[in-house]
């Protein structure tokens, strides 16, 4: 098996055992809910994705990404912790711990700071709630610079 193969299996048996558990998490939690909306793995918080990604010109700064949420639960979820995977990613967020009532929504502001960085890099979020927890992913693809051609004309003598 060739490893593009061997690659997208991995990645299709790691998707269907966090299924699984959210799904076995959900029922032991008391049944599924029914929604409209794709359930995270917590079946808590329904994000708008849990991964993101960009590209960036090879000069730039910083790399930012806004992820969305709805609390689509009967009662509140509170936020209790937001951790990075590395210093060089930051996350904007109210004060904790962070109530989220029912039938609401927010948002989680990601900033990577890109110093020194080069490729594509990956960066973690971690967000605990009193219900359960959730990683959001950001995919960051430094591109090379172009030569931009000079304004300025050569004259030939």
């Amino acid at each position: 098996m060739n490893t593009t193969l061997k690659l997208l299996a991995a990645g299709c048996i790691a998707g269907l055992v966090l299924g699984a558990t959210a799904l076995l998490a959900a029922g032991e939690a008391g049944g599924l809910q029914q929604t409209g909306h794709a359930p995270s793995t917590n079946d808590v918080l329904v994000w708008d994705n849990i991964t993101k990604s960009t590209n960036v010109v090879a000069d730039a700064t910083d790399a930012g990404f806004v992820f969305n949420f709805t609390n689509l639960t009967s009662g509140k979820i509170v936020i209790t912790d937001v951790q990075t995977s590395c210093g060089c990613t930051t996350v904007e967020i109210p004060r904790l711990p962070w109530t989220i009532v029912s039938g609401t929504n927010g948002q989680i502001a990601v900033s990577v700071n890109l110093s020194g960085e080069e490729g594509t890099i990956m960066k973690t979020v971690y967000v605990d709630t009193d219900k359960g927890a959730e990683m959001l992913t950001v995919n960051v693809t430094t591109l090379p610079a172009t030569n931009q051609p000079s304004s300025k004309t050569q004259s030939t003598h």
